[in-house]
């Protein structure tokens, strides 16, 4: 309860969770907030601007923006959480395993992670990409590949820690299983790092999502998301006086980062007091 009242005291990430729950609820509702196909196609309607019909107005060959940029925030979104949900998963397990048990088993582990770090994340999704094809899931599954060693890393480190504390010391003399020590007894404790990294995590996916897109690498048309919306809005004639093309997805991109951001500081906050006052 102290972590919560201090969370609620925290403005920014108060204002941060009222925007992405907001934005996360606008796109979830989607099918009911917006009248219009997003991949329904009316060049009769091409590159209109704002209007009682299309309020976001519509791109080169009629689609409606806003049904595009609340439908692609459903893809980014998801996207963003579930890439983050792998490589929390992943990186909790071996960083669990290197921490608990040490050793010869940590030495392993963390080489793996050492061997990870060293490919130029770029080229490994370009490779990834050409071999299997764009596409969300696959996006997903290399996006969350290449996050874990980080998160590995920061669980090795709390459980080295925690180990040493006194309760899993009489965990273990009492009998306790490996497996009982670890994720009943120490990793309820190291959360609050894995939740904080896991808000920041989430706003990083949600930003390489869109930058894939926008290169041609992520989401393919005619399923929308913020990036690809940006990479219809390439050509200069757009980009000069058809704003309304480019700047929803834009501003979305902006909002659902920064909230979560905020999101996670207040988590920092909240879970690790310390963390404030060395800052201050």
């Amino acid at each position: 309860m102290q972590a919560l009242r201090r969370f609620l005291r925290h403005r920014f990430a108060l204002a941060g969770l009222v925007v992405f729950c907001l934005i996360a609820s606008s796109c979830a509702l989607a099918p009911y907030l917006t009248p219009y196909n997003p991949n329904q196609v009316n060049l009769r309607d091409a590159g209109q601007p704002p209007s009682s019909a299309h309020w976001f107005g519509t791109d080169r060959i009629g689609r409606d923006i806003l049904s595009r940029t609340l439908y692609g925030g459903r893809v980014s979104l998801m996207v963003g959480v579930l890439a983050t949900v792998v490589s929390t998963v992943i990186g909790t397990l071996l960083g669990a395993l290197a921490g608990f048990y040490r050793g010869w088993v940590e030495t392993c582990i963390m080489r793996l992670t050492d061997v990870a770090m060293t490919f130029p994340p770029i080229i490994i999704i370009m490779v990834f990409v050409s071999i299997v094809g764009p596409g969300m899931w696959n996006l997903i599954f290399i996006l969350g590949i290449l996050s874990w060693p980080g998160v590995c890393r920061l669980v090795r480190a709390e459980f080295l820690a925690l180990r040493e504390m006194e309760y899993v010391e009489a965990s273990i003399a009492l009998g306790a299983s490996p497996y009982r020590v670890m994720f009943r007894h120490i990793l309820p404790n190291a959360m609050a790092p894995i939740l904080v990294n896991g808000s920041f995590g989430t706003a990083a996916a949600i930003l390489t999502e869109s930058g894939l897109s926008f290169l041609g690498l992520g989401i393919p048309p005619p399923t929308a998301s913020w990036g690809n919306m940006l990479n219809n809005a390439r050509v200069i004639s757009v980009l000069e006086s058809q704003p309304w093309i480019w700047l929803p997805p834009g501003i979305m991109i902006v909002l659902s980062v920064l909230a979560i951001n905020f999101i996670g500081d207040g988590l920092r906050d909240a879970l690790d007091p310390k963390s404030r006052q060395s800052r201050t």
